[in-house]
Formats: structure tokens, C-alpha cells, sequence
């Protein structure tokens, strides 16, 4: 699973976001909806490529 997050990408995640969000909502490019999941794909992916650096310096292999 976490090689999964780790080569995800903002299009993947927003994807998955649209996925959570009921049928009754307009999810098509140019809506609220979407917008607003596209802005938050964009934080969410930022946040993960920061975790996944954290856990790549604190790996004692990686260490100089």
C-alpha cells in the first residue's frame, strides 16, 4: 500500500475524492464539486510527498 501512495499522483487522488461524493452532486470539470476536490488533490498530494520524505530521511539506510 505504500508503494501505491508513494507514486500516486494529484489526478489519482482526486479521482478517489470524487469517488466519496454522492451521485445526487454534480462532479463534472467546471462544478463546484470538482473544483473544490481538484484544489484539495493538490494539498492532499503535497502532504504526502512530504510524509514520504520524512520517512526517507529517517531511514537509517539513507543516512550519511
Amino acid at each position: 500500500m505504500a508503494s501505491e501512495l508513494k507514486s500516486t499522483t494529484v489526478d489519482k487522488v482526486h479521482k478517489e475524492l470524487l469517488g466519496q461524493v454522492s451521485d445526487t452532486y454534480q462532479k463534472t470539470e467546471g462544478f463546484p464539486t470538482w473544483d473544490i476536490l481538484k484544489a484539495a488533490a493538490f494539498g492532499i498530494k503535497r502532504v504526502w510527498d512530504k510524509v514520504f520524505m520524512i520517512d526517507y530521511l529517517q531511514d537509517v539506510d539513507n543516512l550519511t
